[in-house]
C-alpha cells in the first residue's frame, strides 16, 4: 500500500485561528483549541 504524506506550516500571530483552521482542513480535532 502506497501512502502519500505532506508537511505544511501555518504561521501567524497568536489567537488568529491557526488551530481551528488546521482542525477544519483535516476534518478532525487534532490541534488544541482554547
Amino acid at each position: 500500500m502506497k501512502t502519500k504524506s505532506a508537511m505544511i506550516t501555518i504561521a501567524g500571530r497568536p489567537n488568529v485561528g491557526k488551530s481551528t483552521l488546521t482542525n477544519y482542513l483535516v476534518g478532525e480535532k487534532i490541534a488544541i483549541v482554547s
